[in-house]
């Protein structure tokens, strides 16, 4: 099992990596992820091509309040 490398915000439209640094994600990125599908798969894509995570990592949702 993969441990939480990263956990994006979609009322923010951001991505904090373990580190605790936060990104801004692109607009039509952060779209792809919705409260009733919330599928990373490409905030996740977008993270490792940039560098940002490794690629086993994974990203869960932050569920608003």
């Amino acid at each position: 099992m993969n441990a939480v490398h990263a956990i994006f915000c979609r009322e923010r439209d951001e991505l904090m990596i373990d580190s605790g640094t936060i990104f801004k994600v692109p607009p039509q990125i952060a779209r792809t992820v919705s409260a009733d599908a919330p599928d990373t798969q490409f905030v996740k894509s977008w993270a490792v091509i940039f560098g940002l995570i490794p690629a086993h990592a994974q990203v869960t949702v932050l569920q608003s309040a």
